[in-house]
């Protein structure tokens, strides 16, 4: 938990209880991140949906891969049930601790905008575990010991609680990228907007078969082409792309993120290790029609 009377009650320290969410999430799973890296939940999800291929024998790429979880060994597919867990209980502190009549002492702007980051990361955080996990135990307040006590609600309920965060996010979040004061515009794209939310909410009315509702919510963001547009494929992933719609600030000493590390394969091809252990799918590159530059 996040003790309110000592973060909420100046910007910067407030500001800081969110930033520490994003550089978490450039870390290993090893250190907590899950969302990084060769054993980060792109890579093993993207095996156990034939999105990637494997050549390695090891785990947990061939686990995962040929769905062959088991309750034995090191790699179980319980590894992003506790980050993810860690991600949403800090969320909750955050948006307890902006709701403390001590938070009134923050720039109004800067306390809408972080409540709605958290909402909009607590919905990404509930759309991973969801989609992992099916029904799950339901925690939208930081008490520790109330939350262990939950049951599993239905998947229905969790895509009910990701669509209303998302809809008060996209109402919260600046139109514009922020500085980190969150008190002027900036270049980089590295807090989340209500375009973010915009773009979420389309996804999740995807996976729930609410077609007309994810048009409307894409449309929001593909029709704003003063922010974005669709550019070459060399610069996609650059920093500051107009195709981004949020990005991660990296934080790594040697190299921007460990994602890049693992999918930009070298001259010798996929390896074993957890270097290079995964590369497209043949099934995937084949279902792209002639001409797609995806």
């Amino acid at each position: 938990m996040i003790a309110s009377e000592n973060v909420f009650t100046n910007n910067e320290t407030a500001i800081a209880a969110l930033t520490g969410l994003y550089v978490n999430m450039t870390r290993y799973v090893s250190e907590g991140g899950g969302f990084s890296g060769s054993f980060g939940v792109s890579v093993l999800a993207g095996l156990s949906s034939d999105e990637f291929s494997t050549i390695s024998s090891s785990a947990p790429w061939s686990n995962y891969y040929t769905n062959t979880l088991g309750v034995n060994g090191s790699f179980i597919g319980s590894e992003f049930w506790s980050p993810l867990y860690n991600y949403v209980l800090k969320c909750n502190s955050v948006i307890e601790g902006l709701s403390d009549k001590a938070a009134e002492a923050l720039t109004p702007s800067v306390r809408q905008q972080l409540f709605g980051e958290a909402k909009f990361m607590r919905a990404f955080y509930y759309f991973y575990l969801v989609n992992l996990y099916g029904d799950l135990p339901l925690a939208v307040i930081s008490d520790y010991k109330f939350n262990s006590l939950l049951s599993r609600s239905p998947k229905a309920a969790v895509y009910q609680q990701i669509i209303a965060d998302l809809e008060e996010a996209r109402e919260q979040l600046s139109a514009d990228y922020l500085a980190p004061s969150l008190l002027s515009k900036s270049e980089h794209r590295i807090r989340p907007t209500k375009w973010a939310a915009n773009a979420l909410l389309a996804r999740v009315y995807l996976y729930t078969d609410n077609y007309s509702a994810a048009e409307a919510a894409s449309s929001t963001v593909i029709n704003n082409n003063v922010q974005f547009e669709i550019t070459s494929l060399d610069s996609v992933f650059l920093k500051n792309s107009k195709e981004a719609i949020w990005q991660i600030q990296p934080t790594a000493v040697n190299f921007n993120t460990a994602d890049a590390r693992t999918f930009i394969l070298p001259s010798s091809g996929p390896g074993t290790s957890t270097d290079w252990p995964v590369f497209l799918s043949p099934q995937l590159l084949n279902s792209f029609e002639k001409g797609d530059t995806r």
